[in-house]
């Protein structure tokens, strides 16, 4: 991997500039179209990763958070025993901890691989060039960090919602399933090992 980053294009002056992840019918990679909303098509919404490096294609951060288990539980008001959906499924512990979903990649909790980050806001430190594309570096937790108390409503750029996806083979639709807290989506927290990633400028845009 190229690791020469050629330029800081600006850095950001108080108060904090914030940017927003696009969704999928935003996106030049995905044609401007949804990709749940094509019929047939069997995907769930794009992941747009980023990295501890400027990278055309970022690959999801993976991060270990073990430290902070409980407060996913309590994040997401969601108790040790679990809270069933309508589907018979406990979708907190599917998609934050078990080992063997897909998402995860092979290492599971506590080495999650990042969820959508659509619509999600990031705090700007400042735009790179390379490789003669820009990129927003921005501010995320370490896993040493204290997260007590942080919420979406609290901290919007550190702790991150989505809806949860799935597409029915047989009826060749795509479904949002029943959610796990009272708001309807699963909270997750912002986390790299150095405090910043790195996203292309296609991914964001200005709030």
């Amino acid at each position: 991997m190229d690791r020469r980053i050629t330029g800081i294009l600006r850095r950001s002056d108080s108060p904090v500039k914030r940017w927003r992840v696009v969704r999928d019918e935003e996106s030049p990679d995905w044609n401007y179209q949804s990709r749940t909303l094509q019929i047939g098509l069997g995907q769930a919404p794009a992941v747009y990763g980023y990295s501890p490096e400027p990278v055309e294609k970022p690959n999801d951060y993976h991060v270990s958070e073990s430290g902070w288990r409980m407060q996913y539980y309590n994040l997401n008001d969601y108790n040790t025993e679990g809270v069933r959906d309508g589907l018979g499924q406990v979708r907190c512990e599917n998609f934050l901890f078990k080992g063997d979903t897909a998402l995860y990649n092979g290492p599971g909790f506590p080495r999650r691989e990042l969820l959508s980050m659509s619509n999600n806001y990031l705090e700007e430190i400042e735009w790179i060039i390379h490789n003669r594309e820009r990129y927003l570096k921005f501010k995320t937790l370490r896993p040493t960090d204290d997260v007590s108390g942080m919420t979406y409503k609290t901290h919007p750029t550190m702790v991150h919602r989505f809806e949860i996806v799935f597409y029915r083979k047989l009826e060749k639709e795509t479904v949002t399933v029943p959610k796990v807290n009272r708001d309807g989506y699963l909270y997750y927290y912002l986390v790299s090992s150095d405090g910043f990633g790195f996203m292309p400028e296609r991914f964001v845009k200005p709030v």
